[in-house]
């Protein structure tokens, strides 16, 4: 990054985001929005596991979370490579470990692992080397973060379910953090945790990362009370706020509605790949095949009852899945259906509020698919995989709209659709009223951290 002007703040967003999930990127642009709107003309600069994706996303210069091999510093948004042609997973420890790895001939590899004393011996050495090159480059890495850092006024960890396991475990994201607030507390900058979801977090390890982290910012606050409660149980020392999801103070351009020709609800459905081998962390492809025939089911009823009917994702990883609903969908109910009539896709943050604008009801299982719809003021049918959405839906007084992924029932899930759509007029004007205190709320916030950069500077 080039020097900062004089007199100009230098904000940096962090998070384990640049994977096209267009529902953690809301939580970016709303952040930086939120930065601007308090700054006069800040250098606003992100963190993020694909930095180039990131940069070309959000038109701001870019640096990598973790250690990835193609990135050597900080990245522009006209040098950013097109996002199409990166890899989307996390960088794979294999790619990483053979980047300084001597090349050896795979037969003379077995051959050599074969024999007696000297294959143990040769496979303990190259395991040891290999870890050694893998800590100098972290090394390397964690040298080049602190030299970038030293220029950065204030660290804002942006939302999201940041402090969590399931994937890549503790050396995910609990050491990044932890890795980021330290260098941020050896640089001088500020760091700032802002409505943190947390969970799943299981490790022991994990949660001794989190909570260091933690104690070495100079703000935390979490986006619901169970994710505050799973961070601070027992550790008197820490004692963060409650503030809404920073998708909740994302600005947008308001659209008027138009009308089915049926009259009823136009209805926007959001799949998830849960229980996906292709994605998720935990495989169950029973588990999966039942929640994909159950969508499917769902949407039939709701097709035969004349309703508009679309499906959306929020993330690429969707789209798989949209696409097994749609064949179980033909297949047992023997409807014709053009698919592109079906399906809304959205490569932008702006593409996918206009999709959920243009739904009455949306029936969602992605969290930010349940959080953006409240924001623009649509009632949700929500079918939760984790605890985050109930909670979220029983602080909106929308509980009863809610039922959990493992265990739903179709019939019971379509008479609480019949009951959404019957008081839809109330629930809007009660979500409403509910997200003008959200706005309220995330407004505080943000001018409390805002001071931070005028402590620091």
């Amino acid at each position: 990054m080039n020097a900062p002007t004089p007199g100009k703040p230098v904000v940096g967003v962090f998070g384990h985001y640049g994977n096209r999930n267009l529902g953690d990127e809301a939580i970016v642009a709303a952040t930086i929005q939120q930065l601007r709107q308090r700054f006069d003309d800040p250098d606003v600069v992100c963190f993020s596991l694909r930095p180039n994706d990131t940069a070309v996303r959000h038109g701001v210069e870019t640096f990598n979370v973790r250690y990835l091999p193609q990135m050597a510093g900080p990245v522009r948004p006209t040098d950013a490579v097109a996002s199409q042609d990166l890899p989307w997973n996390r960088v794979a420890q294999a790619d990483v470990e053979a980047v300084d790895a001597p090349r050896v001939d795979g037969g003379l590899k077995q051959r050599i692992k074969s024999l007696p004393i000297i294959g143990p011996l040769a496979t303990f050495a190259a395991g040891l080397l290999s870890k050694i090159a893998a800590a100098a480059r972290e090394a390397r890495f964690i040298l080049r973060s602190a030299a970038y850092l030293k220029k950065v006024d204030l660290l804002v960890v942006a939302g999201s379910n940041q402090f969590l396991d399931n994937f890549d475990g503790t050396w995910g994201f609990p050491y990044a953090l932890l890795k980021w607030a330290a260098l941020a507390k050896f640089t001088g900058t500020k760091v700032a945790f802002v409505s943190i979801g947390a969970g799943p977090l299981e490790g022991r390890v994990s949660k001794i990362f989190v909570r260091s982290a933690i104690r070495l910012s100079d703000y935390i606050s979490y986006r619901d009370t169970n994710s505050k409660r799973l961070v601070e149980s027992g550790r008197p020392k820490v004692d963060g706020r409650v503030y809404p999801d920073l998708a909740f103070g994302l600005q947008y351009t308001r659209r008027p509605k138009t009308s089915a020709e049926s009259g009823k609800p136009v209805v926007g459905i959001n799949p998830m790949p849960v229980y996906d081998k292709r994605y998720w962390f935990e495989h169950d492809d029973t588990r999966y095949h039942d929640y994909i025939g159950k969508v499917a089911t769902l949407a039939a009823k709701l097709i035969e009852s004349n309703h508009s009917v679309f499906f959306f994702p929020t993330m690429w990883r969707d789209d798989a899945v949209i696409e097994d609903v749609l064949d179980t969908l033909q297949s047992r109910c023997d409807l014709p259906l053009d698919r592109q009539h079906y399906v809304k896709p959205s490569q932008q943050v702006s593409e996918l509020v206009a999709v959920l604008q243009s739904a009455d009801i949306v029936v969602a299982t992605r969290f930010h698919a349940v959080v953006l719809p409240y924001h623009l003021g649509v009632p949700v049918l929500g079918i939760g995989y984790f605890r985050k959405t109930f909670d979220l839906m029983q602080e909106m007084g929308q509980a009863q709209y809610h039922e959990s992924l493992d265990d739903f029932d179709v019939d019971r899930l379509w008479d609480k659709f019949l009951a959404l759509e019957r008081n839809r007029v109330v629930e809007e004007e009660r979500i409403a009223e509910k997200t003008a205190a959200y706005h309220r709320q995330i407004t505080e916030q943000w001018d409390t951290v805002a001071g931070l950069v005028r402590d620091r500077r």
